[in-house]
Formats: C-alpha cells, structure tokens, sequence
C-alpha cells in the first residue's frame, strides 16, 4: 500500500499541480482590455484595408468549420464577439483570433500576449513582416 499511495503523490506533483499553477498565472481576463487590444490590432495591421472574404476556420482541410462571424468587418459600434474570426468564452474574453487571408500587412504587436485566454491564432497566408515576438512564445 506505501508504494501505491508514493505513486499517487508523484502523479499528483507531476501532472496536476503544474496546471494549477498555469491557471495562476495567466489569471481572469478583462473583457474590456481585451476589446482595446482587438482595436489597437485592427490599427497596428492596416484594418482600414483587411478583406473579410474567408469563410472557413481552416484554409487546407477537406471540411473545415466556418468561421466565426465570416464577413462581418470589425467595427466598434457592435460588440466584439460579432467580428470576422474573433471567438470568445462565456466570460466574453477572446478565445481565438483567426485573420487568416485578410490582407494583415504590418509586424506583430507584442500586446498579443495580452489575450489571457487566447487559444488559437491563426494569421497566415497574410503580408506580415517581421518575426514572432517572444510575448507569444513563452505563453
């Protein structure tokens, strides 16, 4: 039983306490930051040229599932969880930013990192310049 109850520790230590302390540090969104940082990344990447023409999350898949709000431009006089790619949880903090084959232009900001509860961001096929910054790597 003593060799048991040494296993059940470790598993414990070794699996569940890091995501205990993943959880800590990332900590609650602020919906309202999220909403400034979505604005600031609209300007910082040339919104005021952004194409809003793809309708499916995934570019090269045989059935991929549609985007979230395809076609609706970002426009800060409606809510941001009805803007082109931009998915949010039931706390309404952003989820997903996917701006795939948007005609983005411009390097990516480090406030990315921001998003607390960011899972997927998907940029590609874009004409962004520059290199990932390392906000979004350790994250």
């Amino acid at each position: 039983m003593k060799k048991t109850e040494t296993y059940l520790k470790r598993f414990f230590l070794l699996f569940f306490l890091p995501t205990i302390w993943t959880f800590s540090i990332y900590g609650q969104c602020d919906r309202t930051q999220d909403s400034i940082n979505l604005v600031k990344l609209h300007e910082a990447l040339g919104g005021t040229n952004w194409t809003y023409d793809e309708t499916k999350l995934e570019i090269n898949s045989f059935d991929p599932p549609n985007l979230p709000n395809a076609g609706q431009p970002w426009d800060t006089n409606i809510p941001i969880d009805q803007w082109h790619g931009i998915a949010l949880d039931s706390n309404g903090c952003v989820t997903m930013i996917a701006l795939h084959n948007n005609n983005l232009t411009g390097e990516l900001p480090d406030f990315l990192s921001e998003f607390k509860q960011l899972e997927a961001l998907n940029l590609g096929y874009n004409h962004l310049t520059g290199t990932i910054p390392t906000s979004l790597i350790k994250k």
